[in-house]
Formats: structure tokens, sequence, C-alpha cells
């Protein structure tokens, strides 16, 4: 993993423009930390802590299979819900999934396949966008909706203690594998349909996940990042196969300039969350940056 340092927003800007190197080469995805020191760890496996009320993993657990059941039981009342309430489901979601029938056999529903499989990603995905913890992990094909987000949410979770030059916003930028398969690689990148999500398509999102085998169903969780898996998984195969992982910091008393110079380049909640709440989202965002400087 190779680690920039920025000074100024525009100097993070210009090293993720698509024109400069390496991104003009391969596909890139890019993710947003308000921290430096986040890890790529998706949420439902950075431990046992309440979350938005929802518990991000089974407390005490330390089996890879009592972790699906828990998963798949909080998927599969997501479903429930969202059945209850009329909404659409995914594509090829299973009408025959029962919420009673899996809270009864939980244990038991780590099978033969990798974990999430096919047939569940849809739902998955669906789940992740609006907020329910899962194994994937949110990215951007966009830099600068990388570069939003760290802004965003350096300034929501900032005060003016923490607005000095040691703490650092970030941006991951990632090229994966072209065929992660044909390395036995389980990283795998999931572009979902962007037709019923317009915030998505705003976004451009794209998802990693790292797929648990049915091998490993009896050993422990693994809750390491994804950049620290990918290392262990080269260093085990032996092989390059062509991923590069780039980790770019800012100073986060540069966010507020960094959201000034992405509404130049007309990336703002406005275009980021197309409708009515994003505009007048847009609209608070303009007013707390005048705040900002005003404080400065």
């Amino acid at each position: 993993v190779r680690t920039e340092r920025c000074i100024r927003a525009s100097d993070l800007l210009d090293r993720l423009s698509p024109r400069a190197e390496p991104f003009r080469v391969g596909e890139w995805l890019f993710r947003g930390h308000a921290d430096h020191r986040f890890e790529l760890t998706p949420r439902v496996l950075r431990g046992s802590e309440p979350d938005a009320g929802i518990r991000l993993g089974e407390p005490g657990t330390t089996s890879e299979r009592f972790q699906q059941s828990y998963e798949k039981r909080l998927l599969v009342r997501f479903r429930h819900v969202l059945n209850e309430q009329g909404l659409r489901l995914p594509a090829g979601t299973d009408p025959l999934m029962s919420f009673g029938l899996v809270q009864e056999l939980g244990p038991l529903l780590a099978g033969s396949e990798e974990w999430p499989s096919a047939s569940w990603l849809p739902l998955v995905a669906l789940a992740q966008h609006h907020g329910v913890p899962t194994r994937l992990l949110d990215w951007s094909r966009s830099p600068y909706v990388a570069a939003y987000f760290a802004a965003k949410g350096a300034i929501a979770a900032d005060s003016r203690s923490a607005r000095s030059s040691s703490n650092q916003l970030s941006v991951w930028a990632f090229r994966p594998p072209v065929v992660p398969m044909l390395y036995q690689s389980q990283l795998r990148v999931f572009y979902p349909s962007y037709g019923d999500n317009p915030n998505l398509a705003a976004q451009r999102g794209a998802f990693t996940l790292w797929m648990s085998r049915p091998d490993e169903l009896d050993g422990p969780v693994d809750r390491r990042p994804l950049d620290v898996r990918l290392v262990a998984e080269l260093q085990e195969f032996k092989t390059a196969f062509g991923y590069e992982i780039t980790h770019l910091t800012l100073p986060v008393r540069e966010a507020p300039a960094l959201l000034r110079e992405l509404q130049l380049l007309g990336v703002h909640a406005a275009s980021l969350f197309p409708g009515y709440g994003g505009v007048a989202e847009s609209l608070r965002e303009e007013w707390l940056l005048d705040q900002l400087e005003v404080e400065r």
C-alpha cells in the first residue's frame, strides 16, 4: 500500500484527477474516509458495538458459521419488512425466504456455497446501500465522489480541537485485478444495477466483497481489512495479479476548501442525491461552508 500526503485541497484533487498517473490505466475504485485511521473493513465485521440500532455482529461471535447465520437472519428480516411495506424487491430474490424459518434454522443455514452467494448479492447490495451492515464495502468509480464523502464526513465529525494539522481525512484508490478468480482470489468486485437506484447511479457506486469459503465455516471470523487480506493472499499464492492500492491523506482543516473545490466540479449533495432532499442538503452545505469561513 502506497501512502501519499497532500497538504492542500487542490493538491489532493490534482492527484485524483482522471488524467493523472496512474488513473488513466485500468478500472479504479475510490473510497473516502473522514479519518485516515479508518480501515477497509465492512461494517458487519468491525465488531459488536451498536450502530444506528443495528448490531454489527452477533455479540461474542467467534465462529464464521454463526456469524453467517446472524447476517442471513438480518438480511431475511430486511427482505421481510420490504415485502410487508409493498416495496420492490431486488430481481432474483427468492420469494420462499421465510423469516420464521431462518430464525429457527439459523446456524444450519451456513451451507456448501461461498458467502454471500450470487443469489444473495442483489439483496445484500440493496441492504448495504440503505445502511444495513453487510460484508460489502462501498466504493465509487469517481475519485471526486469519494473525496466529497471524506470531506463531508470530516466536517460532520469535526470540532475545534480536532481541526488541527495532526488529523487527516483520506481517499483510498484501488485498482482490483481484472478477473480475481483466475488467481484463486476470494476478492469479488460487484457493480450493481443502477436502474432502480438514482442515488447509486449518481454516486457511480460499486462494492468489493471478500468471499467466505465453505471450508472456513468452522474457523474464526476473519475481520482483517481488505488491504491486509490482499497482501496476505499475494504472499500465499506468490503471484502478482495486478492490483494497486494508494492511500491519499489530507489535513482535516482542508475539508471545507475541498468541498468548495468539489462544488466547482459539480460534485455536491444535489448532484449525488437526486431529488428535493439533495437540493435542500446542498443549500445546508453552502450555509455550513459560509459559517466555517467566517470562523476562520
